[in-house]
C-alpha cells in the first residue's frame, strides 16, 4: 500500500532533506583529502529515487501499479474519506484502540476491488498539524489498517493525506494548503499518479467540503452520512457507472 503525503508536505521534506545532506557532505568535504573530495565531485553518480513508505516497510511498485499490481491496468479509481466513511469519526483517531469500522465498510472496499476499481483514501490529517501525532505514526497506523483489510481480502492502493492547517500548532505545518479538502489537490495528485480520468473516478465522503473537492476535480462525488457503506457504494457505482453494477 502506498502512503504519500500532500505535494506540499513533500517539497517541504525534499528540501529539509537537501538541507541535511548539504551540511553532512560540507563536514565530510571539511574532513577528506582534497584528491578524494575531487574525485568524489567529479564521480557524476545519480541520486538514489525517492521511496515511497508504508508503514516501516517500502513498496517497490511503481504508482499507477494500482491494488492488484498490474502497471496502469486499473484506471478506474473509488477515492474514500477516512474518518466517517471507513472509520467512525472520532477525536483525531491515529490509534488501533481508537480505530472502529463504518457498518459494511470492509466489504464495501473489498466489493470495489474486485468489481476493478482502485480504492484510494484521501484525508485531511490536521492532527499531525496540531502536533498530536507524527507522519511517521501516521503511515504506520494506515499500515496497520491496511493489513486489516487484507486479512479480509480487500486491498486498499494508495492513501493520500494532507498534515496542513492554516492554524495548525506546528509552524512547519501552519499552512493554507492547496490541498487540503475542499480544495481538489489531494484527488488531483492521484489522479496523475495513477494517470486516471476524472470521468472515471467516484469519491465517496461524508463532509461537504468532500463534495467541494470532488467536484473541483471534476469527479463525480457522493455524500454518505450513515447506514451501511456497501450499499451506499453499489448504488453510487450504479449511478456513476451503470455497466459495472450489474
Amino acid at each position: 500500500m502506498l502512503i504519500r503525503p500532500c505535494a506540499a508536505a513533500q517539497a517541504i521534506a525534499a528540501a529539509a532533506a537537501a538541507a541535511a545532506q548539504a551540511a553532512a557532505a560540507a563536514i565530510a568535504s571539511a574532513a577528506a583529502p582534497a584528491a578524494v573530495t575531487a574525485a568524489a565531485a567529479g564521480s557524476g553518480a545519480p541520486a538514489p529515487p525517492l521511496s515511497i513508505v508504508s508503514g516501516d516497510t517500502t513498496d517497490p511498485r511503481p504508482i499507477g501499479a494500482g491494488s492488484g499490481g498490474v502497471a496502469a491496468a486499473q484506471l478506474r479509481l473509488a477515492f474514500l474519506d477516512r474518518d466517517g466513511v471507513l472509520n467512525v469519526d472520532g477525536d483525531y483517531v491515529h490509534r488501533p484502540e481508537d480505530f472502529v469500522w463504518m457498518p459494511g465498510a470492509v466489504e464495501a472496499v473489498r466489493w470495489l476491488d474486485r468489481w476493478g476499481f482502485t480504492v484510494v483514501v484521501v484525508t485531511n490529517q490536521a492532527g499531525i498539524g496540531r502536533g498530536l501525532y507524527t507522519e511517521a505514526e501516521f503511515a504506520q497506523f494506515m499500515g496497520w489498517v491496511g493489513e486489516r483489510l487484507a486479512a479480509d481480502g480487500a486491498a486498499l492502493a494508495a492513501v493520500y493525506y494532507c498534515p496542513h492547517h492554516p492554524e495548525a500548532g506546528l509552524d512547519a505545518y501552519r499552512l493554507d494548503c492547496p490541498a487540503r479538502k475542499p480544495q481538489p489537490g489531494l484527488l488531483l495528485q492521484a489522479l496523475a499518479d495513477f494517470a486516471a480520468a476524472p470521468s472515471d473516478c467516484i469519491f465517496i465522503g461524508d463532509k461537504v467540503s468532500d463534495m467541494a473537492a470532488a467536484g473541483a476535480a471534476g469527479i463525480r462525488g457522493f455524500l454518505y452520512k450513515t447506514g451501511d457503506l456497501l450499499d451506499f457504494v453499489r448504488k453510487a457505482v450504479a449511478d456513476a457507472f451503470p455497466e459495472s453494477s450489474s
